[in-house]
């Protein structure tokens, strides 16, 4: 059965942002810049949170708690799947009301709704961060970083203050290629140009604007950084100088908008 899953955080850009590179980092970003030992007051506070990328649903609701070492991101989201559907699938059963969902290490139970052989229910998650060596907070030149360590690397989001005063949270996010975009549109002209699933430009985009261009492959990063490739993973270690024309040529795609709750 093809649940739908909450990925937070870090783990959102591995699993939901399909079709698309994500580098990790060899070092936390900025190399060189120390770290905080916690978040500027200023950030402190609970945020609504806006999922931009395009498998996100309009239903759910998801918040942020920052205080000064912790951050806290919670998504509820609103699920339905055909009866038939959880019937078939062993990792699945329905006991007294609720709906037991096995995964890798550990079990979801969540009450549940039959309407007309459908299944309605809300399935909840709340991932805790807090700052230390394996989570590291830098602020510089007006942005700020948060780094994750991922078993040998390190991911990287940047957060940004906007002109209305909320932040968006960026990711460095690569476009691939493939040889042919029907294995995603039955017609290219659907392609969309400004997504993170853009394949390749349809006839009447094929000469974009360079100059204000928003996708970015593998082959245009390595001409800022030098990009190792580690099994499935692409590895680069940029200097504050490269660092900053990534950020300043748009590499870092926003997939996040939070806004405070006052």
């Amino acid at each position: 059965m093809p649940m739908n899953k909450i990925y937070f955080l870090f783990y959102f850009l591995s699993f939901t942002l399909q079709s698309c590179i994500v580098p990790q980092f060899a070092e936390p970003q900025p190399a060189g810049v120390k770290h905080k030992n916690c978040f500027p007051s200023k950030l402190w506070g609970r945020y609504n949170v806006t999922l931009l990328n395009m498998s996100a649903q309009p239903d759910n609701q998801s918040s942020i708690i920052i205080d000064s070492t912790h951050l806290s991101l919670y998504e509820a989201r609103k699920i339905k799947v055909s009866l038939s559907d959880v019937k078939a699938d062993s990792n699945t059963m329905l006991i007294d009301g609720y709906i037991y969902i096995k995964e890798k290490s550990e079990t979801k139970v969540n009450p549940y709704k039959l309407i007309n052989d459908t299944i309605y229910y809300t399935d909840s998650n709340t991932v805790e961060l807090s700052l230390s060596g394996n989570c590291i907070f830098k602020e510089w030149k007006g942005h700020y970083f948060l780094n994750r360590k991922r078993e040998k690397y390190w991911d990287v989001l940047l957060m940004d203050q906007q002109p209305d005063n909320n932040y968006t949270i960026q990711a460095l996010i690569l476009s691939e290629k493939i040889e042919n975009e029907s294995q995603l549109f039955s017609d290219p002209s659907e392609i969309p140009i400004d997504s993170f699933y853009y394949k390749k430009a349809p006839p009447e985009a094929q000469k974009p604007d360079t100059k204000n261009r928003k996708q970015f492959y593998l082959e245009d990063l390595e001409k800022i950084t030098s990009c190792k490739k580690e099994g499935t993973e692409y590895i680069i270690k940029p200097s504050k100088s490269q660092l900053m024309k990534l950020i300043r040529k748009k590499f870092f795609k926003e997939v996040w908008r939070i806004e405070k709750v006052k």
